[in-house]
């Protein structure tokens, strides 16, 4: 949303950095060192004030974490990666989580609950219909849990077309 509570949708692509420097496998690991290093200056220079939040290019989705100690992997990672991406910027840091139907709907909601309070990140939800193996009904139950008047998990929903 932006500062007059219209919605406001922005789109951010990315590239390889491989790719984008023409560098192949074996040699690109200087340019990636130097890539990095003038991203982050112009970062937390002159495009400090112009980023609006930081994304974490990480889905969570509903199979991969089940297991408390992947879990528990996830949590310190995101918590390192938003704690040094607020260090450049003291932005909102957000990520993306998808759901196949591999955990119950409450399932899926505590786990993203969990992550949300332990890591102060902000989760966008994709709304499973780009997996294709959950019908609409299937998915409203997720999306409502995740969703609803008392307890609002995520930050905001993914329509995926």
């Amino acid at each position: 949303m932006n500062q007059q509570n219209q919605p406001d949708l922005r789109v951010g692509v990315g590239e390889r950095w491989n790719i984008w420097v023409h560098e192949s496998h074996y040699n690109a690991y200087a340019s990636k060192i130097f890539v990095g290093l003038e991203f982050q200056y112009a970062v937390s220079t002159y495009l400090c004030n112009k980023i609006l939040g930081w994304y974490i290019p990480l889905e969570i989705d509903d199979r991969r974490w089940r297991d408390s100690a992947a879990l528990e992997v996830l949590h310190t990672h995101i918590q390192s990666e938003s704690s040094v991406l607020r260090t450049i910027g003291d932005k909102a840091v957000y990520i993306s989580s998808f759901f196949a139907g591999n955990m119950s709907p409450q399932s899926f909601t505590d786990m993203l609950e969990s992550l949300k309070k332990n890591t102060s990140i902000n989760i966008l939800v994709q709304d499973g219909r780009g997996t294709g193996k959950l019908s609409m009904r299937e998915r409203k139950l997720y999306l409502s849990m995740l969703n609803n008047c008392q307890k609002t998990v995520v930050k905001g929903i993914v329509f995926e077309i």
